[in-house]
C-alpha cells in the first residue's frame, strides 16, 4: 500500500505477531485490507518472519480494529509485546522438544521394523498389501523428510489432498516400475554403487528443501528468478501439484523393501499388467503411515508454533544427512565378495575366542539387530565371522563389510562363516544391506 500522511502528531506505530502467513500472497492480502482502514498510515508484513508494523492515526483507528481486519482476512494476530515473547520462548522450547522426539521416533521406528521376505513367496495381493504396510514404517524413516517439506507449508486448517497427491504420485512411480519390470520378466539388479549415489542425490534434494523451510536457500535470489523449490512446498489447493511431483520423484528414491517386491516377485507375476498391479497393491499398503505422519505434521504447524516450520528444516537436514551416510555407505560396497563364504553348522556361543589358527567371531541376526554387534579383534591374525540367521528380515537378509569385501547373503536358520585377516588397527563398521543395521570391528 501507498504511504498514507498521518496529521496531527496522532501517528501511533504497531507490532504485530501474525500466524497463517505461507507466502507473498498471504503479505499482499494483508496489507490490502488494512490499506482499506481509513486512519492505517502505512505498513509492511513479512510471512516469514511471521510480522506486521502498522503506523496508524489512533483517533481515527484503534489496535482492536487493526487485528479485527487481519482476522477478517483469515489470519491471526496479537500485539507482540513482552508478554507474547514470553509465551512464544516456551512454545518454541516445546516444539524443539516434540520434533527431537520425533526425528527419534521415525528413526527408531525405521531401523527396527521389517518383514521377512521368503512371504512373498507365492504371495497373493492380500500379502503383498500387508508387505506394504510394515514397508511404510521404512518409509516414514528414509522419505519423512519429504513429508515434513511440504506438509510444514499447507497453512492453516486440515486439507488432506496434498498428502493424497504425494501418495498417489508415490504410487503410480512404483506402478510404472511394476509394469516395466514385469514386462521385461527379469533385470539385471542395480549395484549398491548406483544406489548409493541416488540415495545421496535424493538427500542432497532433502537438503535443499531443509534449507528452503529455514529460508536461508537464497542461491536464485536476487536474479529475477523465484526459488524453484517454492513449487513443491506450495501451499493450498495449487500446492498439490508440488507435493504430487515430490511423490512421483520419491518413488524412485532406492528402497530395500521396494526392491525385495520388484526384484524378486513381480519378474514372475507372468505380465506387465500383473506387474503393475502388484506394485500398485503395494504402493497403496504404504499409504496409510505416510498419510497419518503428513497429517500430524500438518496439524502440529498449525497449532503449535509460527516457528514450527523452520524448526521442521532442521529435521529435514537431520534426516538428509541421515540418507546420505546411509548412501555413501552402499556406494562404497565391493560389486562382488572378495573373501570366500563358508556354508556351516557352528552354532558357538563364544563372541571372541583366539585360537592357534584363526579368531573366533560369532554374530547372530535377530529380526533387524545384530547380535552381538560389537568386536574386538587382533591386527595380522586370521578371523572367522560366523553369522547365525535365526530370525531375518528383508533388511537384515545380508551383511556387507566394504573394507574387507565381505557380502554375505544369509535366510533363518542358515549359518555362515567369511575368514579375512584385518591388517591395519582401527575401527571398521558394517551394516545391513540396506545401510540401516550397523556394527563394528575394532581391530588392535
Amino acid at each position: 500500500m501507498a504511504k498514507k500522511l498521518c496529521k496531527g502528531g496522532t501517528e501511533v506505530s504497531l507490532d504485530l505477531a501474525v500466524s497463517g502467513m505461507v507466502c507473498h500472497s498471504c503479505e499482499a492480502m494483508i496489507k490490502r485490507s488494512l490499506g482499506k482502514l481509513d486512519g492505517v498510515c502505512d505498513c509492511n508484513v513479512d510471512y516469514k518472519k511471521g510480522k506486521a508494523s502498522v503506523s496508524f492515526d489512533s483517533k481515527k483507528v484503534s489496535e482492536g480494529d487493526i487485528i479485527k481486519t487481519i482476522k477478517g482476512a483469515g489470519y491471526k494476530a496479537q500485539v507482540a509485546d513482552e508478554g507474547y515473547r514470553k509465551k512464544q520462548l516456551i512454545k518454541n522450547i516445546a516444539v524443539l522438544g516434540v520434533l527431537a522426539v520425533l526425528v527419534a521416533v521415525i528413526l527408531s521406528i525405521s531401523n527396527s521394523i521389517g518383514a521377512d521376505p521368503n512371504v512373498l513367496s507365492n504371495a497373493s495381493l492380500g500379502v503383498i498389501f500387508v508387505f506394504g504396510l510394515l514397508t511404510g514404517f521404512h518409509c516414514l524413516g528414509m522419505c519423512g523428510g519429504f513429508v515434513i517439506s511440504y506438509s510444514t507449508k499447507l497453512g492453516k486448517g486440515y486439507n488432506p489432498l496434498p498428502h493424497l497427491a504425494y501418495n498417489m504420485g508415490r504410487v503410480i512411480t512404483y506402478t510404472a516400475l511394476g509394469f516395466v519390470v514385469g514386462f521385461l520378466g527379469s533385470v539385471v539388479k542395480m549395484s549398491y554403487h548406483t544406489q548409493g549415489v541416488l540415495i545421496i542425490a535424493a538427500g542432497g534434494v532433502m537438503i535443499l528443501l531443509g534449507l528452503n523451510l529455514l529460508g536461508i536457500f537464497t542461491l536464485f535470489r536476487g536474479v529475477g528468478a523465484k526459488n524453484p523449490l517454492e513449487k513443491l512446498v506450495a501451499c493450498g489447493v495449487k500446492g498439490n501439484r508440488g507435493p504430487f511431483v515430490l511423490g512421483l520423484l520419491n518413488g524412485l528414491v532406492p528402497c530395500g523393501m521396494v526392491y525385495i517386491v520388484l526384484f524378486t516377485y513381480v519378474p514372475f507375476s507372468g505380465s506387465a499388467l500383473q506387474g503393475a498391479l502388484s506394485m500398485a497393491v503395494f504402493g497403496l499398503g504404504t499409504v496409510p503411515l505416510m498419510f497419518i505422519y503428513g497429517s500430524a505434521v500438518s496439524k502440529l504447524a498449525s497449532v503449535l508454533s509460527k516457528n514450527f516450520v523452520k524448526y521442521s528444516g532442521v529435521i529435514v537436514l537431520v534426516l538428509a544427512l541421515v540418507m546420505i551416510n546411509r548412501g555413501a555407505i552402499l556406494s562404497n560396497i565391493s560389486e562382488g565378495p572378495s573373501v570366500p563364504v563358508i556354508e556351516g553348522n557352528q552354532t558357538q556361543n563364544t563372541t571372541v575366542e583366539n585360537t592357534t589358527e584363526y579368531q573366533e567371531i560369532t554374530m547372530r541376526v535377530i529380526g533387524n539387530e545384530f547380535m552381538p554387534n560389537k568386536f574386538t579383534v587382533e591386527a595380522g591374525k586370521p578371523v572367522r565371522w560366523t553369522i547365525i540367521g535365526e530370525r531375518v528380515t528383508g533388511c537384515s537378509n545380508e551383511v556387507i563389510m566394504s573394507e574387507f569385501g565381505i557380502d554375505v547373503k544369509i535366510e533363518t536358520g542358515e549359518t555362515k562363516s567369511v575368514v579375512f585377516t584385518p591388517d591395519e588397527p582401527g575401527k571398521y563398521q558394517f551394516s545391513c544391506w540396506m545401510a540401516m543395521i550397523f556394527g563394528e570391528i575394532e581391530v588392535v
